[in-house]
């Protein structure tokens, strides 16, 4: 399973339940099998108990049979019969008592049999006591102690032996319940230790996979983040992964593209805005180029105008000398004023074509040349150098008309 394509929430979620699963059968484990060594505790208890009834019900039962023998010993003594014969009866009560609980105890099919054989032979042996008694009352003591010998004796060995035989039962029982039980708590620790061991190491492998599954992307994503920092939009940002580390590399790819097509269209402006520079720059040369034939032209007029009101002035001086050489003075002068009229003119650089101005544009933008040294900075300073000349032409004309002799 690529844990890529799963969701952080299902993946932590799949990892916890995991986790919560075997936590869950170490409980399971441990109650079961405490329930296990409940149940063998009590059957170790119960085998003891009825062990030591059974115990308890041989030595009560020897009592009975060593009254009874003191009883056909002492025959001809009554004393005897009195002391002894009360405690023979209680001493039957009682083992008609632990018999009743050992039967109760008792629920193994070995044990049912051998409790139904001590029944046997207790009855056969209190059969057996009863005659005696019966001819120890008839003081019959011959009869007495031929049955005391014949079938008291082994009746009570056969009776003895068969309690012996319950009380043995009863406690090799209760030693394969605690070997039992031994064994089941060795197994329950065993189990618990391996189901712990087994939590361990799936909630590590666990956690190692999901940590690596969350920690790389994010590295990923802080590494594209520092790259856009450092304004390096070339490197693209791109995941395959469906979970929500996934979604996160790709918005930063989407973010990283945006300010790339920004950049793209700030770039395409800056390259229209160059072109247009460029054509508003030989716009502004032609522009001066104009500014200044114009300038020169009304510089030559203002020029020729000046020229004229002196000549007029001298004409007017020498109107009273006329002759050939005043004649011809006129004329030379006012030949000598065209052809200083026309001079500027044929000094003024050659207008420069529109080629040539948008190549002087971008050499101009490449270079990064200051702004006085650009075709504008230099139309500006002729328009000044204009407006000054100008400005003085007035001024000029108004001092040489101050300065003027008044026509005659």
């Amino acid at each position: 399973m690529n844990l890529d394509n799963i969701r952080i929430g299902l993946r932590l979620g799949l990892g916890f339940g995991a986790v919560l699963t075997l936590m869950c059968a170490i409980v399971f484990v441990a109650y079961s099998r405490l329930q296990l060594t409940g149940d063998g505790v009590a059957d170790l208890f119960s085998r003891q108990q009825s062990a030591t009834l059974a115990l308890e019900w041989a030595s009560t039962t020897q009592q009975n049979v060593t009254h009874t023998l003191a009883i056909a010993r002492a025959a001809g003594m009554p004393e005897v019969e009195k002391f002894f014969g009360p405690q023979i009866m209680r001493t039957t009560a009682e083992i008609s008592e632990l018999q009743k609980k050992l039967v109760a105890l008792i629920s193994s099919d070995d044990g049912k049999a051998l409790l139904a054989s001590v029944a046997q032979r207790r009855t056969a042996y209190i059969a057996t006591r009863d005659e005696l008694l019966r001819l120890l009352g008839q003081a019959d003591q011959p009869a007495a102690d031929a049955l005391m010998k014949a079938q008291l004796l082994p009746a009570a060995e056969a009776y003895l032996v068969a309690v012996g035989a319950v009380k043995d039962h009863e406690l090799a029982q209760a030693e394969a319940t605690r070997v039992a039980l031994e064994r089941g708590i060795g197994s329950a620790g065993a189990l618990l230790l391996a189901l712990l061991l087994a939590s361990l190491a799936v909630g590590t492998l666990l956690s190692l996979f999901i940590t690596r599954s969350v920690t790389r992307p994010l590295a990923e994503a802080v590494t594209a983040a520092r790259v856009i920092a450092d304004c390096d939009l070339s490197q693209p940002v791109h995941s395959e992964r469906r979970d929500e580390l996934g979604d996160l590399l790709r918005a930063v790819g989407q973010m990283q593209g945006s300010p790339s097509r920004l950049v793209a269209q700030v770039r395409g402006s800056t390259d229209s805005i160059g072109t247009a520079s460029a054509e508003i720059a030989v716009g502004t040369l032609d522009l001066s180029t104009r500014t200044e034939q114009t300038a020169s032209k009304k510089i030559a007029t203002f020029k020729l105008g000046e020229a004229g009101a002196g000549h007029r002035a001298a004409a007017g001086a020498h109107a009273d000398t006329p002759g050939p050489v005043a004649a011809a003075k006129p004329a030379a002068f006012a030949k000598a004023l065209a052809a200083r009229a026309t001079r500027p003119a044929a000094v003024r650089p050659p207008a420069a074509t529109p080629a040539a101005a948008t190549a002087r544009a971008a050499q101009a933008r490449g270079h990064r040349r200051p702004s006085h040294c650009s075709p504008g900075g230099r139309g500006r300073r002729r328009g000044r150098r204009l407006g000054i000349l100008l400005s003085a032409a007035p001024a000029a004309s108004s001092r040489h008309s101050s300065t003027r002799p008044p026509h005659r």
